[in-house]
């Protein structure tokens, strides 16, 4: 079940290596996606998925799975 869908304004920089990151980065429209699933016996959230995309760079995607617990943690 999707709980959040929406772009919000990022910041991205490249960091290299040695150097460290850039000092001025690009600002792009990241899509914030929050989606839950659910315990088909229990209805007790099993896990959160939080993922990150582009429409600019269709090579940006991130994603993370985490439990509630951690979720909580993470918020």
């Amino acid at each position: 079940m999707v709980m959040f869908d929406r772009e919000a304004p990022f910041e991205l920089r490249i960091q290299d290596p040695g150097q460290g990151p850039q000092e001025v980065g690009t600002l792009e429209a990241i899509r914030i996606k929050v989606l839950l699933l659910y315990g088909a016996s229990t209805n007790q959230i099993q896990q959160v998925k939080v993922e990150l995309t582009s429409e600019n760079d269709l090579f940006f995607h991130y994603t993370h799975c985490v439990d509630e617990d951690k979720f909580r943690h993470m918020q």
